[in-house]
């Protein structure tokens, strides 16, 4: 009997082996794709929350000048001696929308502002009829010594 001094280099081991290889390896990069994915949704998720963190602050600072109007406005606040001012809201239709978004730098996102108390209600901003995020945040505000309701929401 003579032994050959060839081997064999591919067998069905090395298939299989191959195999196996390959399945893990797009296991790792499914892995890999899906947790990039995640991380990115987490940090838009936490820019668009602090972007509306800022725009809910406005109902809570004064702005300045401290006692502005829509010609001397250099940044937008709604209070004044811890309540809000009802001059001020006025004041925000007299800005304009645009302007108002130009002030708050909420780069694409749009903002709506809703106000209800006891026979209370104002409203500015624009409404999300085609939106693809709606964040939304409410808090607790002080108008005409009464306690209402601030609504904020943010979408793009």
């Amino acid at each position: 009997m003579c032994l050959s001094n060839k081997g064999q280099a591919i067998t069905y081991d090395f298939f299989v082996a191959m195999g196996i290889f390959f399945v893990v390896l797009v296991i790792i990069f499914s892995y890999w794709a899906y947790s990039l994915k995640e991380i990115e949704e987490t940090r838009t998720k936490q820019e668009v929350f602090n972007l509306l963190t800022k725009a809910s602050e406005v109902w809570f600072k004064e702005g300045y000048p401290v006692y502005w109007d829509a010609e001397s406005v250099a940044e937008i606040g709604l209070m004044n001696d811890g309540r809000i001012n009802v001059t001020k809201l006025e004041l925000l239709n007299a800005i304009g929308y645009q302007k108002f978004l130009s002030f708050m730098n909420l780069g694409r996102y749009n903002v709506l502002y809703n106000l209800t108390g006891d026979g209370i209600s104002f409203e500015f901003g624009r409404r999300p009829l085609s939106a693809t995020n709606i964040y939304r945040l409410e808090r607790i505000g002080v108008l005409s010594n009464q306690a209402v309701k601030i609504e904020t929401i943010v979408w793009d």
